[in-house]
């Protein structure tokens, strides 16, 4: 996908569901969870990995059930 605005971007999104894989780890501690945020914006529905970002997303926003704290979730 050629190099475009986030607007043109979010527009292109088109699917029903989203993950968001971040791995538990020291550099993935200080990502953010915009991915997650995209989604939500969007509608689309989503499950994301236990790591930090996403947890404290989902704390701050009373998303429960979101997040996958096992290999078998």
């Amino acid at each position: 996908m050629p190099l475009q605005g986030h607007g043109t971007y979010l527009q292109a999104l088109r699917f029903h569901f989203g993950l968001a894989p971040l791995a538990a780890g020291s550099f993935n501690t200080y990502k953010s969870a915009i991915k997650v945020l995209e989604y939500s914006l969007l509608g689309i529905a989503w499950l994301a990995s236990d790591a930090m970002p996403n947890r404290d997303l989902c704390d701050q926003r009373n998303w429960p059930g979101r997040l996958c704290r096992s290999d078998e979730d």
